[in-house]
């Protein structure tokens, strides 16, 4: 079974989200989708991304901050 997460993140959680991310990759893209709040669309395009790749990416994310948040990680 899918599950699809939509997630809206205030200024400060966007910041943890930022801290905990693995790569640069994944840094900069929640820098500039979730703490400047540009499309995703536009992200991807700025990073030279396809809107394929800038979607995974963003699922990454999600799939990595949910991973840490049931773990029971303190971020």
């Amino acid at each position: 079974m899918k599950v699809t997460l939509d997630i809206s993140l205030t200024d400060t959680e966007a910041k943890k989200l930022y801290d905990i991310m693995p790569d640069d990759t994944h840094k900069k893209f929640v820098f500039k989708h979730y703490i400047k709040r540009k499309p995703m669309e536009l992200c991807g395009k700025e990073m030279a991304y396809t809107e394929r790749q800038a979607y995974r990416i963003n699922n990454d994310i999600k799939n990595y901050a949910l991973k840490v948040l049931l773990s029971g990680v303190k971020i």
